[in-house]
């Protein structure tokens, strides 16, 4: 019979066929096998070979052992199934779990462990705030600029609200009330400017104005303070795109490391506090869309996350407080409780309720002394110090060994057309071969084998 010997390096578990080898004749020894076969060489052959091959049989075998029998080398072969039915396993359709050949970017890798690193970066945009902002005061009045409900909002800039602010107590001429009906002091004590106000609230942002208003109307009186008219029904909207940070192994091992657990997104937006983003919504997206729509009137917002311009593709929604409340306040006398508690404490001490008189006495004191009332409360503009952002962690992967393990690509594939390393998910062929090869060729499969 004639065999084909040769001196070759391959891996158990490889398809790989050996290059031009010596022919020589050898006898099968009585009660050998197929899958197990031992050979007598008369002659020319030495134990430096390693591997073989039987063409009347279509196998290609390893040579697992040399035997010096009666002068002559006595080769014990075991058959070699991946060689020998090469060309059937390369035909066939398998679901390849893994491959070094190809791969699939976006399914996630378990197989490596990720460094006990952590890198940050940032990124900003989105929508820029304006620490100088602007002031929108609601005014009971009977004008009908910015007119909601019952209240009157005016929109000051910075200046202008101080202006405002200064007008209010520097003197009472904007009343137009003659001094020979009501001195200015009286005037002063009488008239409370802040309970006018309804509401007080600094924006970080300017909005588009309308129509400067000359005067701003309290109550029956006209303050001599510029305003602007409030626009888009009192509705102010903004928003920007800002870039997302891509994992620095992307390009090297797969978009998957753009994924939890690898990488975390956090974006940063203002009032808004800290919003967890989905890594599986961004994972295909460059950039992300931030935009908010903010009632100028209340301060009340609502904040949206997506990934165009268009707010019902938002993914995520929140909603808070962009408008910061701002203090107001006024001294005054209460004269009317001073008059009242005086006849009250004379009274009392005509009848000889001495103490309840003394008690009525210290409530006059009271009434007449200044006080400071005050409208609303100030609140932090902290949260405009900062852009919005995100801050992205990447967790980097210790390095793979392609060649020898492979990447996932978990798809249908002839196995001819993705050479190299392949791990098959329930490897599913029909060989003409007996049962063991078949066994074998199917756990080699699942374990992971060479395809060369």
């Amino acid at each position: 019979m004639n065999i084909t010997l040769y001196r070759f390096s391959k891996r158990e578990n490889s398809t790989k066929l050996p290059p031009a080898g010596i022919s020589l004749v050898g006898t099968v020894k009585e009660g050998t096998t197929v899958l197990y076969p031992v050979i007598r060489f008369s002659a020319g052959t030495s134990p430096d070979n390693n591997y073989a091959c039987i063409p009347a049989w279509k196998r290609y075998y390893f040579i697992r052992d040399w035997e010096w029998d009666s002068g002559t080398w006595v080769a014990h072969m075991e058959v070699d199934p991946l060689a020998s039915w090469r060309a059937e396993i390369g035909s066939s359709t398998q679901y390849v779990i893994r491959s070094s050949a190809q791969q699939d970017g976006k399914v996630i890798d378990m197989l490596y462990p990720t460094r006990g690193t952590t890198v940050i970066e940032h990124e900003w945009g989105g929508v820029q705030w304006n620490l100088s902002g602007c002031y929108v005061v609601g005014v009971i009045s009977g004008s009908k600029t910015g007119r909601y409900g019952t209240v009157c909002y005016h929109v000051f800039a910075p200046a202008d609200f101080e202006s405002l602010a200064s007008s209010m107590y520097k003197d009472v001429d904007w009343l137009s009330i003659p001094k020979e009906e009501i001195s200015n002091s009286l005037t002063k004590a009488l008239f409370n400017p802040i309970q006018y106000i309804s509401s007080c609230l600094w924006f970080p942002f300017v909005p588009d104005l309308g129509g400067l208003i000359a005067g701003i109307e309290l109550g029956f009186w006209k303050l001599n303070a510029r305003s602007w008219e409030m626009l888009y029904n009192g509705v102010y909207e903004d928003g920007g795109y800002i870039p997302i940070p891509k994992h620095p192994q992307t390009e090297e091992r797969g978009e998957f490391v753009n994924l939890s657990p690898y990488t975390e997104y956090t974006l940063y937006a203002g009032p808004f506090g800290q919003i967890p983003l989905d890594t599986t919504c961004l994972l295909n997206a460059e950039n992300i869309y931030v935009q908010f729509e903010c009632d100028m009137t209340t301060g009340y917002a609502v904040f949206r996350v997506g990934l165009d311009t268009d707010k019902y593709h938002a993914f995520i929604e929140r909603d808070g407080m962009m408008g910061v409340p701002v203090e107001m306040a006024q001294t005054s006398r209460d004269y009317m409780g001073m008059g009242t508690s005086a006849l009250a404490a004379g009274g009392a001490i005509v009848s000889g309720d001495f103490f309840g008189g003394m008690g009525a006495i210290r409530s006059t004191f009271q009434a007449g002394t200044p006080q400071l009332e005050r409208m609303g409360h100030n609140g932090s503009r902290s949260d405009y110090h900062i852009l919005p952002r995100i801050i992205a962690k990447f967790k980097n992967i210790v390095e793979d060994d392609n060649a020898n393990r492979g990447r996932p690509l978990c798809r249908s594939k002839q196995v001819s057309s993705v050479p190299g390393y392949l791990l098959i998910e329930d490897p599913d062929i029909a060989l003409p071969a007996t049962a063991q090869e078949n066994r074998a060729i199917k756990s080699y499969m699942q374990s992971g084998f060479f395809y060369e």
